[in-house]
């Protein structure tokens, strides 16, 4: 998603680097108000920026530690002359025939002792000799980078991570922008990641800035202009000269500490880490068959309590179970790059999971308490609405694996299904293969009376396995038995006439590969046909619900695939 605030900011910084027409304005321009607004705006926003560079604006940053700037000379800040394109290493050798060669670290400030004892966090490399807009790229000081779990997505053209949401954030996002003759450059960064790298460093950042504000055919020179010393405050320092009404220069420095202190940006780490952090819970509807009442029970920790604390209380049990109408998991299999639904678990990227749920006889989705706890407030709040009484109890799996803990023989067709195909994969076979590496998770039973549901599940299930048959391979087994096959075959076809040849008496054909092929052309491809209209119809009516007809297709392919792992002369049912 498009950083906002860093597109903003980009606004900005080409609306004050254009000169005004109008000499009144002009003559106030030159005195750089508007960009020197712009650092005392940004130094309380939360998107900061780490460099800006446009046709009148130069914005550079260091992290400098705070035991250095609380010695520091002004007039030594004042002496930086340093650009990101510096270099963080470089090789030295003396003139000598016999001299060393070393690696020297750091980077130039350009004369500034203090600047000398910071890290440069943002720096601009050229590939010389490439040619194209990639030439220049930005890289982030690798120590910041990876402390922050940020990584490099171009698409975003931003470092970004993982949020608590399960959505990719961007942290630090560049623009590298040439427009005619407004190129602007610029890095930002989220303020609260930079405040905690800061504070658990030790360091302020500090900006150098640099804003030279004429229009360059009328100039002549800087002459003999008195140049004056601006002090706003103990964190920010300026020179500024003024040519008249034609020119302006304002060249200096800002120190910036973490906008919540330095205890407080510490302290967000260990509590991210520790489950901290402040949390909203919900109350749901649920059983709590330890009063033997359906009740509103919070997620809440202190509202429930289990079986080894019970003594003394009449609390709900932690493991007492909630009840949804099925739609809750639509919002999930709309998303399959964001989320996996299993067949009995759901997780978001690396952002949350909810251990465990299941179907009960009803049809309802159902889990406990405890497990709705450990989701974000939204996502609780959006299973909230999903919350009714129980019609049945919690299926029969559930009771047996949660709460008498053992093993279930009761597996669902489709995970067969899938270990079915791992043994596919582990032979690493030549006639089929997984085509997306994904595409056996993202295949979930559907659980709705939703057609397009159960329509998106038929068509993951054929995308996984019909695509998947390795046609050439395919044919060459037939070459080698001496089957005849037309050209134009498919691959459902050519296996028939493999099967045929295995077994001429039973062979009857793949008709549930062709059945989910014809579902997926007529039904995805032709929603709103008479024809896919009277097949999710049949569907219903032979099995009465969609979950029932895709789990007894699931178990036709079942067998369907093991006959051609025999056909193939493997066996790995």
């Amino acid at each position: 998603m498009e950083n906002f605030h860093h597109q903003q900011l980009i606004k900005i910084i080409g609306e004050i680097d254009v000169a005004p027409e109008n000499s009144s304005n002009f003559t106030k321009w030159i005195t750089a108000h508007k960009h020197l607004e712009l650092l005392e705006k940004n130094s309380q926003e939360n998107e900061v920026i780490l460099y800006a560079s446009g046709p009148h604006t130069f914005v550079h940053s260091f992290a400098v530690p705070r035991s250095v700037l609380e010695e520091a000379d002004i007039e030594d800040l004042h002496k930086w002359s340093c650009n990101p394109f510096n270099d963080r290493s470089r090789y030295v050798s003396g003139l000598a025939e016999n001299s060393k060669t070393r690696v020297e670290h750091g980077v130039d400030s350009g004369g500034s002792k203090t600047l000398d004892a910071g890290l440069q966090l943002v720096f601009a490399r050229t590939f010389d000799g490439w040619q194209g807009d990639d030439r220049m790229y930005i890289e982030i000081l690798q120590e910041f980078s990876h402390l922050a779990g940020i990584h490099w997505r171009s698409e975003l053209s931003a470092y970004c991570r993982i949020d608590n949401r399960g959505d990719v954030e961007p942290v630090v996002t560049v623009t590298i922008r040439k427009k005619d003759k407004q190129n602007i450059f610029l890095v930002t960064c989220n303020r609260e990641t930079l405040d905690e790298f800061l504070a658990a460093s030790g360091l302020a950042l500090v900006w150098l800035f640099d804003f030279t504000l004429l229009k360059f055919r009328n100039f002549s020179g800087w002459g003999d202009a008195a140049e004056k010393r601006y002090e706003d405050n103990i964190n920010l320092s300026y020179r500024q000269k003024l040519v008249g009404s034609q020119a302006g220069y304002t060249r200096g420095f800002q120190i910036l500490e973490p906008l919540s202190g330095y205890e407080e940006a510490a302290k967000r780490i260990p509590d991210r880490w520790l489950g901290r952090e402040e949390k909203a819970y919900a109350e749901f509807i649920a059983h709590d068959w330890r009063n033997d009442v359906v009740r509103k029970i919070s997620t809440d920790p202190t509202a429930t309590t289990n079986y080894f604390v019970a003594d003394g209380n009449q609390l709900p049990f932690e493991l007492s179970a909630v009840f949804f109408r099925p739609d809750v998991l639509l919002k999930y299999k709309m998303d399959k790059d964001k989320y996996r639904v299993g067949s009995r678990d759901l997780s978001c990227r690396d952002a949350w999971h909810l251990k465990t749920f299941d179907v009960n006889e009803a049809g309802q989705v159902h889990t406990y308490i405890c497990y709705l706890r450990d989701l974000p407030i939204e996502e609780q709040l959006h299973w909230l609405s999903f919350n009714e009484e129980p019609k049945a109890s919690i299926s029969e799996r559930a009771f047996t694996t949660d709460f008498k803990g053992e093993f279930t023989n009761e597996i669902d067709p489709l995970d067969k299904l899938r270990q079915l195909l791992n043994g596919w994969i582990e032979l690493e076979v030549n006639w089929w293969k997984l085509i997306d590496e994904d595409g056996l998770d993202r295949i979930s039973t559907p659980l709705t009376a939703t057609r397009d549901e159960w329509a998106e599940a038929i068509m993951d299930l054929t995308k996984a396995i019909v695509e998947g048959f390795q046609t050439k391979h395919i044919r060459a087994q037939l070459n080698s038995l001496d089957i005849e096959y037309e050209n134009n075959e498919g691959s459902i076809k050519l296996l028939e006439r493999l099967w045929s040849h295995h077994d001429p008496v039973c062979a009857e054909g793949f008709g549930t590969l062709r059945l989910i092929q014809l579902i997926r052309s007529k039904t995805k491809g032709h929603a709103g046909s008479s024809e896919a209209i009277k097949i999710a119809k049949d569907a219903l009516q032979k099995n009465g619900s969609f979950r029932k007809h895709f789990n007894a297709v699931c178990a036709d392919l079942i067998d369907e695939l093991s006959t051609i792992t025999t056909i193939f002369g493997h066996d790995n049912r």
